[in-house]
């Protein structure tokens, strides 16, 4: 009889363990998890996202923007034959905290796991604890947008090696190694520049090598005017007027690592650099001091 409760015992600590585990892999694989609940796709419910990638993945839905509040973001909406119809609701903040299996609460609460390929729009970056080294933040305003890391073989951004846990290296990222921070230039050897790190106030950088191209592009976005002209100013360059970008000699598809992004240009403005390989160009002008963030790239010319 002993061994016959024994048993029982064991199979209810078996049958238990097999459903805690069920239940983690729900929540890791459901596409979308706040409060407490999974959502899928094809629910019928409105899912604030913080970014419009976040609701690009459902074929169903479609994502709108929405203004008001103190931060804009997005709803992921089930599309609608009629859009006029379609209200769009208000972004409420979930206020459940995350579980650990998906420990990335965005602005608006939804859960995420550590590893999504999503771009994941975080309040501050003490929400990122629980995936130090697994991911790489960026500012975007007054928030900030974390990104997967690479395989620090893959990286060649010298504040994104240090966030993936790597050290600075010739032109790359190595995984073993010593990071030489610097103030300025000249803190740096022969060869090196002080890379602005944008997460560390007063230009605080680490010692990274030299580009000798007429052309530079950062290749993480995150960046602001004064971001762009200082991580330009510091490898002697300049940010370009419309006119360097249009005759650039080099092709700029090869200096970026995407054309589908917005750059600074002189003497204020913005330009989308694909719009050069169209019939016009797509410029914001006289407001370039209040823009930036997520899309926004550094593109320098050498003095």
């Amino acid at each position: 009889m002993k061994w016959g409760k024994f048993a029982i015992l064991i199979t209810g600590v078996l049958i238990g363990v097999g459903a805690y585990y069920g239940w983690q892999k729900r929540i890791q694989t459901c596409d979308f998890y706040r409060n407490g609940k999974c959502f899928s796709c094809q629910d019928v419910n409105e899912i604030p996202v913080g970014y419009k990638e976040n609701c690009t993945f459902c074929a169903n839905r479609q994502a709108a923007y929405v203004s008001e509040g103190l931060v804009p973001a997005w709803q992921c909406l089930v599309k609608v034959e009629n859009e006029e119809e379609q209200e769009v609701p208000d972004v409420r903040v979930g206020k459940a905290d995350c579980p650990e299996v998906r420990p990335l609460k965005d602005i608006v609460g939804n859960c995420y796991v550590c590893g999504t390929p999503e771009p994941v729009r975080l309040s501050d970056l003490d929400k990122m604890a629980p995936c130090v080294t697994q991911r790489y933040a960026v500012p975007d305003g007054v928030t900030f947008k974390t990104m997967k890391c690479p395989d620090l073989s893959d990286i060649t951004d010298a504040e994104m090696c240090l966030m993936c846990g790597g050290f600075v290296d010739e032109g790359g990222c190595a995984r073993f190694g010593k990071n030489d921070f610097c103030e300025t230039n000249a803190d740096c050897g022969d060869g090196k520049w002080c890379y602005p790190l944008r997460l560390i106030p007063n230009g605080a950088g680490v010692c990274a090598r030299e580009k000798t191209s007429a052309w530079l592009c950062s290749v993480s976005d995150g960046y602001d005017l004064k971001q762009a002209q200082l991580f330009c100013e510091r490898q002697n360059a300049h940010i370009p007027t419309l006119e360097e970008i249009g005759n650039a000699e080099e092709d700029l598809r090869s200096v970026c690592p995407t054309i589908d992004i917005w750059t600074f240009f002189q003497p204020d403005g913005v330009v989308w650099l694909q719009s050069f390989t169209q019939e016009f160009l797509f410029t914001r002008e006289g407001e370039s001091e209040v823009l930036g963030g997520h899309t926004f790239h550094a593109l320098c010319h050498k003095d």
